[in-house]
């Protein structure tokens, strides 16, 4: 039998804390602000999870930025790949665990381009056999739900890819939702 290890990225295979306050001092010091904005932007990221897009309103408005808060967001989800790290033992855990026949696979959320460059800056990508993605996997789904005929369900989730997915998972939803008359 095939053994299989499945593993969260974000906190667990990468330290998405350690890239945040990474990027949040770069970010406090870009935009000459002091340590009560560094200690408000973790303590407002601690207390936020999910869509990052109220987070970067709520960064905008408290800092008085005549920036977009989605220039804001779309500035982070660039530079946040480039800050993330895996520890060198988990790499190598995961490397004890493929040369014990074992296959891995990482679940996560968060938008799938963000979360592809994580797990290629990171290396993850020579170390895994598949990364189930949130959009792919809603796509996935949605599918599954409509094959036992429960469209309801399924038209939720495509809504929610049309909303937040890449061109390439947007068109598949497209496809379900054409194939099977979902509304929008």
């Amino acid at each position: 039998m095939q053994r299989l290890a499945l593993f969260d990225l974000d906190n667990t295979l990468i330290d998405r804390q350690a890239a945040f306050r990474e990027w949040a001092e770069e970010f406090v010091t870009d935009r000459g602000l002091d340590d009560k904005a560094l200690t408000w932007l973790i303590a407002t990221d601690a207390h936020m999870p999910g869509p990052r897009g109220p987070f970067f309103t709520a960064v905008r408005d408290e800092f008085a930025l005549t920036q977009a808060a989605e220039d804001l967001w779309q500035q982070y989800r660039q530079r946040v790949p480039e800050l993330v790290s895996c520890r060198a033992e988990d790499l190598d855990a995961l490397r004890q665990l493929r040369s014990a026949g074992w296959r891995i696979g990482i679940v996560t959320n968060g938008r799938t381009d963000n979360q592809q460059g994580k797990i290629r800056r990171t290396r993850l990508d020579v170390l895994v056999d598949a990364a189930l993605l949130e959009n792919r996997c809603r796509c996935l789904l949605a599918a599954l739900l409509l094959d036992r005929g429960a469209t309801g369900e399924a038209a939720e989730l495509v809504r929610r890819v049309r909303a937040t997915g890449n061109d390439l998972v947007r068109r598949y939803a497209e496809q379900l939702a054409e194939e099977y008359e979902l509304l929008s």
